[in-house]
């Protein structure tokens, strides 16, 4: 398979796409043809030699991809395989196919693209995290969004405004903050 691996840290021109071996689902997993990914701030942060949470290097970048289930590991159900699935794992998903844990391999809701659902995972996780989890976020609460012209940001006006909140929203351009109005967000 073809993957973007990571061997030294700088600008965007240290990665390199190389052959690598098929990965092989063990017990427990699923084999994802990946046919989108996202692409993450965090990523970035990783490439640069800035991200605490990277591996060790080489890796396959990439934390969040969509495609279909081609092979099942022992322990999952084979009708699985062929199901539109979203995917959110630490690395792997700049790759044509990675192996990851059957429970990360999310069904794609009905009429969702490959491209909406490799967006998903990271950035909306991210968001509901944030507000949800450790903000404990009210639907009287007023909210500041900032940077609110990414993906966890333009996932956070979504969930904080369908909350019920007040979203207060930065951006870098009018074109952005068109976009998070559009969103949500009811002031800019």
């Amino acid at each position: 398979m073809k993957a973007v691996v990571l061997r030294r840290h700088g600008g965007p021109g240290v990665l390199r796409v190389e052959r690598l071996a098929d990965p092989v689902p063990s017990a427990g997993q699923v084999l994802v043809r990946v046919e989108a990914v996202g692409l993450n701030y965090a990523e970035v942060l990783s490439r640069k030699g800035l991200y605490g949470w990277a591996p060790k290097r080489p890796y396959v970048l990439g934390m969040e991809a969509a495609g279909h289930i081609e092979a099942v590991g022992a322990g999952v159900d084979s009708s699985r395989v062929g199901e539109r699935v979203m995917v959110g794992s630490q690395t792997g998903a700049y790759a044509e196919l990675m192996a990851v844990g059957a429970a990360q391999a999310l069904p794609i809701p009905d009429g969702w693209s490959v491209e909406e659902a490799a967006a998903f995972p990271v950035n909306w996780a991210t968001a509901w995290v944030g507000l949800v989890e450790m903000g404990r976020m009210r639907p009287t609460d007023r909210v500041l969004v900032s940077p609110a012209g990414g993906g966890v940001g333009t996932a956070a006006v979504q969930i904080a405004s369908r909350w019920g909140c007040e979203v207060l929203a930065l951006a870098g351009s009018d074109e952005k903050l068109e976009r998070v109005r559009a969103l949500g967000a009811s002031l800019t």
